[in-house]
């Protein structure tokens, strides 16, 4: 979802969370939490402890993705810096190996997981019609075709706009957007926003 759309709040609505802080915007948030994550070691042994420690918890939130996205790129160009990497697509990381790697480091087999993200507008290039924007998950593109294989819901929350004509004078109108109070989330995947759910839910 987009900023301030309530992710976080919602997420501390699921059976007994422990937030993984990556992005260190829950200081307005009651709600258990880790000390601010700052590198991709803590990360994983943060992620590892909530996998497989002794704990009550029930459930991990890792906030947010596209932040925790960012730690392991510098933790990949870090272990190759010795080739002077300064990016995830630099020198050996080119041509998508570095996001190979990525990959290759991805925890797929956890259960009460929640990984909150923010959304990006992107182009779609469909070969069966003229190119479109629609709501994706604010990461890499293998890494967001990766979450949306391996989760079982994938959920776009926004607020509900609409567009509305006005008098712009001189017997001239204009469009313009209201709404943006009534928050909703999408369910199922459309040209508007990716987005799937195992469970049945309605679209809306």
């Amino acid at each position: 979802g987009e900023h301030g759309v309530g992710k976080s709040t919602w997420a501390n609505q699921a059976p007994k969370p422990i937030f993984i802080d990556v992005e260190g915007g829950l200081d307005d948030i009651d709600c258990d939490r880790t000390m601010r994550v700052r590198d991709w070691g803590q990360l994983y042994a943060e992620c590892l402890f909530f996998a497989e420690g002794q704990h009550d918890y029930k459930t991990i939130c890792i906030d947010t993705l596209d932040w925790a996205e960012s730690l392991l790129h510098k933790s990949i160009v870090d272990r190759a810096s010795g080739d002077k990497v300064k990016s995830i697509s630099d020198g050996p990381l080119a041509y998508g190996r570095g996001h190979e790697q990525v990959l290759d480091a991805a925890i797929r087999n956890s259960r009460g997981v929640i990984l909150l993200g923010h959304a990006k507008v992107e182009r779609v290039e469909d070969p069966g019609m003229p190119a479109y924007t629609r709501y994706n998950i604010d990461v890499h593109k293998s890494i967001s075709g990766m979450v949306c294989e391996w989760a079982d819901e994938v959920l776009f929350c926004n607020t509900r706009i609409y567009s509305t004509k006005e008098d712009a004078g001189f017997n001239k109108t204009r469009t313009v957007a209201v709404g943006g109070t009534e928050r909703f989330i999408r369910t199922s995947h459309s040209a508007a926003a990716t987005a799937k759910n195992r469970l049945g839910l309605p679209e809306e």
